[in-house]
């Protein structure tokens, strides 16, 4: 009797013991596994600290083109050139809504200035609302005293052909100031525009160097300028004047901004 009870007794004993090894080794694994998920999450916010932290060195301007007022006085193309221009002129007219482009340039800024604000970039834009009249002259000095690591010209086309449409990039020649930004202009404007086609889906107009603007030639930072479709197209007007279609179109962009500087990251 004494002999069974002491098998019995060390049975339960094993029981015991491999209960509370079992135990010790599932909260051991327990533990590993949260701590290797904290590692992981902290490592993921880590990065997006990071990467905001790094886009805060960027400084972007936005230049929402034209306003709502035409400034008749001349000011001249480039430095030291006596070629001169008006200041400033309203810019285009849906052809279908009749909504002036400086209305639609400010509301697609607007929402370009929200995205790259949101992931970190400093924002200066040239102006906030459509009666603000500035220069071209003027707008390309607030690229150079911000020292922007860009500026972007917010654009609409127009065309006496009415089956015009799509997008372009026009791009600074070897003119004033832009001598020397001139080609790193080119490069980031191609990768803005490729990702504007990609994510809206429109005709690609493709990349235009322009010697002849005013915001390029007094430019010292590099400097893009968009033509984001046709007011003088009926179709293309009526989705310039969309919230929706905006929207894309500022993502788009601030999406080709991210690809711009990460590579440079």
């Amino acid at each position: 009797m004494n002999k069974r009870y002491k098998i019995i007794t060390l049975y339960i004993l094993l029981i015991l013991f491999l209960r509370v090894g079992y135990v010790i080794l599932f909260n051991n694994q327990l533990n590993l596994v949260n701590a290797y998920t904290l590692s992981s999450l902290t490592t993921i916010n880590s990065n997006n600290i990071n990467s905001k932290n790094t886009n805060k060195n960027k400084v972007i301007v936005i230049d929402p083109g034209h306003a709502c007022k035409t400034l008749l006085e001349k000011e001249p193309i480039a430095p030291n050139s006596k070629i001169m221009k008006p200041k400033n002129v309203i810019g285009a007219v849906g052809i279908v809504t009749k909504t002036p482009e400086y209305v639609i340039n400010l509301k697609v800024s607007l929402k370009l200035k929200k995205y790259l604000t949101d992931a970190g970039y400093k924002v200066i834009m040239t102006r906030t609302t459509n009666s603000k009249v500035i220069s071209n002259i003027e707008r390309a000095e607030i690229g150079n005293k911000n020292n922007a690591d860009l500026v972007i010209r917010i654009h609409a086309d127009s065309s006496n052909d009415k089956s015009m449409k799509g997008a372009s990039m026009l791009v600074p020649g070897d003119v004033g100031y832009a001598k020397k930004i001139s080609n790193i202009s080119r490069k980031y404007g191609e990768i803005l525009l490729n990702r504007v086609i990609k994510e809206v889906g429109m005709e690609n107009r493709g990349v235009i160097t322009r010697e002849d603007l005013t915001g390029f030639n007094w430019s010292k930072v590099p400097v893009v300028l968009i033509e984001m479709g046709y007011l003088s197209n009926p179709s293309e007007d009526r989705l310039l004047s969309s919230e929706k279609y905006q929207d894309k179109i500022a993502r788009a962009l601030f999406k080709g901004v991210e690809e711009i500087f990460k590579n440079k990251n």
